[in-house]
């Protein structure tokens, strides 16, 4: 049985123009045979541009086609893998800042300068990514270095570090949103800034105030037995000792402060009346009021302060960790 030529051995033959022969049409989008009444090409859908065309012309279009769709994926491919390794790459050093900023967190004393830094070199994509994480590390850094007071002493060092945790919490702009109030935490052991002054004037009088306590009680037995001269001489020598002993250890906690100044000089007074007294001069004894009065005014001060330390401290808002929030 004879075997009927294929479509592409036809068109291979020779093609003899006569009166009648048509030439052959096809798309110039794709190279498909198109019959005289098309509009439109049935395999592309390209609207008829009609032009004659030779048989290698069409073979030809035809392997150049799937060459060119490769070239096409190919191009593709490689523009979404550069893009991955972009992101990949950019989501890396993002990564590494955050770490770094979180790091720094952990630390005793954390850099401002150096979280600074490191959060604008975020810039707004790496921040939009890994803000939440670090706001929730710096909310349990606060919470593992809370405000203490030592000795009812304002802690300048303590409230250094909170003073830079201020400049932190705004660096990450933490509001109401962030589910934690650890900005009005802040805000509230701030406030002690206000007694600092108080720091040295406390310590001199903590320092003294069991010895300037004493004198006093000496010196009421010492009226209680004034009608026996050898006890009321011998109470009168111990508050004289207790006295020294206030004056000298309110000037070993002295650091300069012109409140202790005045409080050393207040004692100083009442020391040097005491000794007149028990050496048997009693003309001074008119000084030693107004230096109690002066004494007892800068105890009352240092006393009032202790008492709005510790009502700040007693009532400082408890610091809430952010919901569905884990530093690593």
């Amino acid at each position: 049985m004879e075997q009927k030529p294929t479509i592409n051995e036809e068109l291979a033959e020779p093609v003899t123009e006569s009166p009648t022969s048509e030439p052959l049409l096809i798309c110039s989008q794709c190279g498909a045979p198109l019959a005289n009444e098309d509009v439109f090409c049935p395999q592309c859908g390209k609207k008829i541009d009609w032009q004659v065309r030779s048989v290698s012309d069409i073979d030809d279009q035809i392997k150049r086609k799937p060459k060119k769709k490769i070239k096409i994926l190919v191009i593709i491919l490689a523009v979404i893998l550069l893009i991955a390794a972009l992101l990949a790459g950019s989501y890396f050093f993002f990564n590494s800042k955050a770490q770094a900023i979180i790091n720094e967190l952990d630390s005793d004393s954390p850099s401002v300068s150096s979280i600074s830094d490191d959060y604008q070199a975020l810039t707004p994509i790496g921040q939009f990514l890994f803000r939440d994480k670090i706001v929730a590390a710096f909310v349990d850094h606060v919470t593992d270095n809370p405000y203490s007071e030592a000795d009812y002493v304002v802690d300048e060092i303590a409230l250094s570090n909170y003073a830079d945790y201020k400049e932190i919490a705004q660096l990450f702009n933490i509001t109401n949103a962030d589910n934690t109030n650890v900005t009005e935490y802040i805000d509230a052991v701030l406030v002690l800034k206000e007694y600092e002054e108080y720091n040295a004037i406390t310590k001199c009088v903590f320092a003294s105030i069991s010895s300037y306590n004493d004198w006093f009680d000496y010196m009421d037995k010492a009226m209680e037995n004034s009608d026996y001269f050898y006890i009321m001489d011998m109470y009168i020598g111990y508050a004289y000792e207790t006295i020294q002993d206030a004056v000298q250890s309110a000037k070993d906690s002295d650091a300069g402060d012109a409140l202790c100044a005045e409080y050393i000089d207040a004692l100083s007074t009442i020391e040097a009346s005491i000794g007149d007294v028990y050496s048997g001069n009693i003309d001074s004894i008119d000084d030693i009021d107004p230096a109690i009065t002066k004494a007892d005014n800068i105890i009352s001060d240092v006393v009032d302060a202790i008492d709005a330390v510790e009502n700040i401290v007693d009532n400082l808002p408890e610091i809430e960790v952010p919901e569905n929030e884990t530093a690593q």
